[in-house]
């Protein structure tokens, strides 16, 4: 069984942190002074920092120890603490009905959608991720633990009750040839339980065809998500096609994804930038008041 211990839970917490901040890991190590092979050590679980460099990690962050220390993605202190590690042994030992029962015990605890996709779902993505890039699990394993919480969304989603649907709606989408959906998918969810109505539409649809989907079903918000650099003109391209149609002027286009950032996002010509599930959702709140 493939685990995964809290060293690899620090690492990937500090590698989050490093590209929220649009930095490479050398221009990282160097801020904080200390040698760019040691800070990969450090993101991939093989070395542990000590005190001192604990400390000056921190602070170049500005974050606290706590933060560092804590799961994935910090917990909410109201609600039962969810056990990453345990959910991605199952996943990766294939037993699905129990990562399933798994989760849906964690949503009687009453977590909101929300609190379930940033506490249970996300952290997997990052963790799973991780476990690739140092060729720890193949590239079949990372599709078939896709292909499990992509059904797994679509499941708990129905356990929640929605609101009712606004007049507005929205469409979520990744630009041509992003693969990595299954976070704006989730956002798509969260939109639909704050009551507006949002289309998800799954990866390689033709431009043409989603601006024609956009005219024909009155798009006010386009969400779009970015996780890879290499998509930067794609994502560009069909941001310049939206604002470039005469029936979409007063269409608004939010990105975000990991490849997103507060200094690179006005370059590709969206209108605002969200860093997480929360952000997108109030930015969306704020363009319809």
């Amino acid at each position: 069984m493939n685990s995964y211990n809290k060293k690899d839970n620090f690492g990937l917490r500090l590698k989050q942190i490093r590209k929220k901040m649009g930095l490479n890991q050398k221009k990282a190590a160097d801020a904080m002074n200390i040698g760019s092979s040691a800070l990969a050590n450090y993101e991939n679980g093989i070395r542990f920092p000590n005190e001192v460099i604990l400390k000056k990690i921190a602070s170049f962050y500005k974050v606290s120890l706590d933060y560092l220390f804590n799961n994935i993605v910090a917990q909410d202190s109201n609600i039962v603490t969810f056990n990453n590690s345990k959910y991605l042994d199952l996943l990766l030992s294939k037993e699905y009905s129990l990562a399933l029962d798994y989760i849906l015990n964690y949503v009687e605890t009453g977590v909101t959608l929300l609190q379930l996709f940033k506490n249970a779902i996300t952290p997997i993505l990052y963790m799973v991720g991780d476990l690739w890039e140092q060729n720890r699990i193949s590239v079949i394993d990372e599709h078939l633990i896709s292909e499990e919480i992509e059904k797994t969304i679509a499941i708990v989603s129905l356990k929640y009750e929605k609101k009712e649907f606004s007049e507005k709606n929205c469409l979520c989408v990744a630009p041509y040839p992003e693969l990595h959906l299954l976070g704006i998918k989730m956002l798509s969810e969260l939109l639909k339980f704050n009551g507006h109505n949002s289309f998800y539409v799954g990866k390689n649809t033709p431009s043409q065809d989603l601006i024609k989907f956009i005219i024909d079903n009155k798009i006010t918000i386009v969400l779009i998500s970015v996780t890879y650099s290499l998509n930067f003109d794609s994502a560009k391209n069909l941001i310049n096609s939206i604002k470039n149609s005469k029936n979409l002027q007063n269409t608004k286009i939010i990105i975000g994804g990991t490849a997103i950032n507060k200094s690179n996002y006005l370059e590709l010509g969206a209108d605002f930038y969200s860093s997480n599930f929360e952000d997108a959702l109030q930015t969306v709140e704020n363009i319809l008041e």
